[in-house]
C-alpha cells in the first residue's frame, strides 16, 4: 500500500492556466457547433453544418482541433435494456484500510460501467449494467461483500436506462465567458410549468443485438465519431455489411444517445455529486425531468425503477453548490419534492469502460460465472491481512 503514496508536488498556476484555456474552448462558433451536435448528433459534420450555417470546413477543423485538445468530443451512451442489461447503482462504505481491495472486487464480474471513490458515508459509487437473467447471481454477489468483511454498508439502487443531458449553451455568455444561473427563473418555470416530457421504467428487456452490433457499441462508447469506414477495417467487413449492423441499431432504437463530452467548466474548480430526487407523484417528477435539460450542470439522468424518483449527475463549480442545495430545499419546502439526498464524488478518482461485449456468445447469449467470480473475490479478500498486517 505504501508503494502507492509519493511526493507530490502542486504548481497553482498550472490549474488556472488550464481553467483560461478550458474557457477558450467555448467561444461563439464551438458552442453553435456542440449544441448542433446535441440535438442532430456528432457524427454528421455535414448535417452540422448546414443546420448551424458554419462552412462544412470550418466544422470539420473546429471538431478536429477539440479532438486534439480533449481526445474526443462525443460517446455513446446505449440503450442497455434493448441490449438485456439492466442497470444497478451500488454505493458501498469499505472497511477501513480496505478500499483498493473493494475497488477491484466492484470490478471483478466485469458488468461495470464505472466506478469512482466518494467522500462522506461512503467511499465507493459505482454503476453495474447487468444481464436480466444473471441479476440475482450478481445481487447474491454482491451480499458476499457485506458477508465477507470487505464492507461496513452496501445499498444498491436499481435504475432504467441513463439519458445523457447535453449542455445547454443558451446561459453562456460567449463575450465575456459567464454562465446564468438562473435559480429563480427554474424555479418559476417548474412551479408554471406543464409536464412535457415523460420518464418510464423499460418496459422489457430483450435483446436486440448480436455480437456484431455490441462490438460497433463498444466502440462508439470509446469515441462516438468513429467512421463506419474504421469499424468496418477493424471488423473485417464490408462498409455496407457495418451500415447494415449499424443501421438496424438505429432503428431498434439502441444506440442514438450521445453524450457531448465538453465539460462547460474546469474540474479543478468544480465539484460532482451524484444527487437522488424523491417526488410526491409521477406527475411532479415528469415535471421536473421535463426542464431537466435547461439544468446545464447536470450531464445525465436516470428514475429508479418503480419509484418516482430520478438520479442525476450533477457536475457545478464549486461557487455554486451551496445555490444548488438551496434550489433544491425550497423545492422541497413548496411540496415538489419529497427529499433529496447527495453523494460527492471524487472525479478525479474514477474509472469507466465500455460495454463488456466480450463476455456475450453468439448462441449462450450474456455469461456469467459465478463460481470463477467467487474464487477470484476469495484472492481478493485475502489481500487485506497482507494490507493488515
Amino acid at each position: 500500500m505504501i508503494a502507492l503514496l509519493k511526493t507530490e508536488l502542486v504548481r497553482f498556476d498550472d490549474y488556472y492556466k488550464r481553467a483560461s484555456e478550458a474557457s477558450k474552448m467555448l467561444d461563439s462558433l464551438n458552442t453553435r457547433i456542440l449544441g448542433c451536435m446535441a440535438t442532430v448528433g456528432p457524427r454528421n459534420l455535414l448535417e452540422i453544418s448546414r443546420c448551424t450555417g458554419i462552412p462544412f470546413t470550418t466544422v470539420y477543423h473546429r471538431v478536429a482541433k477539440l479532438e486534439r485538445r480533449i481526445g474526443r468530443v462525443a460517446f455513446l451512451v446505449p440503450n442497455h435494456s434493448k441490449l438485456g442489461l439492466t442497470c444497478l447503482m451500488v454505493i458501498a462504505k469499505a472497511r477501513p484500510g480496505l478500499e483498493e481491495q473493494l475497488t477491484k472486487a466492484l470490478k471483478l464480474p466485469n458488468y461495470w460501467w464505472s466506478v469512482t471513490r466518494c467522500e462522506g458515508g461512503f467511499t465507493h459509487h459505482s454503476i453495474h449494467c447487468v444481464p436480466v437473467e444473471h441479476l440475482t447471481r450478481f445481487d447474491s454477489y454482491l451480499k458476499q461483500l457485506s458477508r465477507k468483511g470487505l464492507v461496513d454498508n452496501l445499498q444498491v439502487v436499481r435504475i432504467g436506462d441513463t439519458l445523457p443531458l447535453n449542455t445547454d449553451f443558451q446561459y453562456y455568455n460567449t463575450a465575456d465567458r459567464t454562465w446564468r444561473f438562473a435559480w429563480d427563473k427554474w424555479l418559476e418555470k417548474l412551479i408554471r410549468l406543464n409536464v412535457v416530457k415523460r420518464i418510464d421504467d423499460p418496459t422489457k428487456y430483450a435483446r436486440v443485438a448480436d455480437q456484431h452490433d455490441l462490438f460497433i457499441i463498444k466502440e462508439l462508447q470509446k469515441n462516438g465519431r468513429t467512421t463506419l469506414a474504421k469499424l468496418a477495417a477493424m471488423m473485417s467487413m464490408t462498409l455496407p455489411g457495418v451500415k447494415y449492423h449499424y443501421d438496424k441499431l438505429l432503428a431498434r432504437d439502441a444506440c442514438k444517445r450521445f453524450k457531448i463530452e465538453v465539460f462547460p467548466f474546469p474540474i479543478e474548480l468544480s465539484a460532482v455529486y451524484e444527487i437522488m430526487l424523491d417526488f410526491p407523484s409521477r406527475d411532479h417528477m415528469n415535471r421536473f425531468f421535463s426542464i431537466a435539460s435547461n439544468l446545464f450542470f447536470f450531464l445525465r439522468v436516470a428514475k429508479v425503477i418503480g419509484k418516482n424518483s430520478l438520479v442525476l449527475r450533477a457536475y457545478i463549480p464549486e461557487m455554486q453548490v451551496s445555490s444548488m442545495f438551496q434550489f433544491l430545499s425550497e423545492l422541497t419546502g413548496r411540496k415538489m419534492l419529497a427529499s433529496y439526498s447527495a453523494l460527492r464524488l471524487r472525479f478525479e478518482i474514477r474509472e469507466s469502460q465500455t460495454i463488456s461485449y466480450e463476455l456475450f456468445d453468439e448462441k449462450k447469449g450474456w455469461m456469467f460465472d459465478y463460481e470463477k467470480y467467487t474464487a477470484e473475490l476469495k484472492k481478493i479478500l485475502s489481500q487485506r491481512f497482507t494490507v493488515n498486517s
